[in-house]
């Protein structure tokens, strides 16, 4: 087994831990640390599949908590809309560093802006309903998720400020995932990605998912809401840091 795989296993268990506890975060782990050593069609090709696995994982058994009405009136039609139009500007986008900067610049002011606001127990989101900010975020996210699949900072913002509780929460995004991901997926296949070689890599790498998951999970039944959400915009302040200087 070569270093790379070793190491992509490594990734791919820490990453869905990540994600298993928060909603998000898989494929800004793996997309941010796997581009140094793997080309970004390859490592998209092996990333997306196993994110379908943790998160059907999660939604079928959340899925009691699943927000429907703001998952099919809002996140769906805004975010599929952007995922097309990432897929079809992502030769184009990808590996431009002013698009990198541009979204990690979002999500640290975003994010940092939460965590002020959490600090000091004052909510300013609207009483019902979405803001405009929180649609454009959900549209913006299915750009980027369309062109690094890496729209969870962005979508956790706009979810965030749907006054779900952690539960809800994670069920809803973690199901917006399931969605976008296996029209990605099919559109990878189309395309001939899966070759015999990638496929016994994707096997081997799917053998990490449920150390992930396990801890993911373990992680989550043990926090309360207030932490949940410092947790959440400090893992999107972290996640925003290395794409602002990239």
């Amino acid at each position: 087994m070569s270093g790379t795989l070793i190491l992509m296993l490594v990734l791919v268990a820490v990453a869905h831990a990540v994600q298993t506890a928060s909603g998000f975060g898989a494929g800004l782990v793996l997309i941010t640390i796997g581009a140094h050593f793997l080309d970004l069609p390859t490592l998209l090709a092996l990333v997306l599949p196993l994110s379908l696995v943790q998160t059907s994982w999660i939604a079928v058994r959340n899925r009691q908590f699943i927000a429907w009405r703001t998952l099919l009136m809002r996140v769906v039609p805004l975010m599929g809309t952007g995922v097309a139009v990432g897929y079809l500007v992502s030769g184009q986008l990808v590996g431009t560093p002013m698009l990198k900067q541009l979204l990690g610049g979002i999500v640290v002011l975003l994010a940092g802006r939460e965590l002020r606001l959490l600090w000091r127990a004052v909510d300013e989101r609207p009483a019902t309903g979405a803001s405009a900010a929180s649609l454009a975020a959900m549209f913006c996210a299915g750009v980027v998720h369309g062109v690094y699949a890496t729209g969870g900072p962005l979508l956790v913002y706009g979810l965030g400020r749907e006054g779900l509780d952690r539960v809800r929460f994670r069920a809803t995004i973690t199901t917006v995932w399931l969605l976008m991901n296996i029209a990605l997926v099919a559109t990878f296949a189309v395309e001939g990605r899966y070759t015999s070689p990638l496929l016994f890599q994707l096997g081997l790498l799917t053998l990490a998912l449920p150390i992930g998951i396990f801890a993911g999970e373990r992680v989550f039944s043990g926090v309360d809401e207030r932490t949940f959400k410092i947790g959440i915009y400090g893992l999107l302040m972290l996640a925003g840091l290395p794409l602002l200087v990239s």
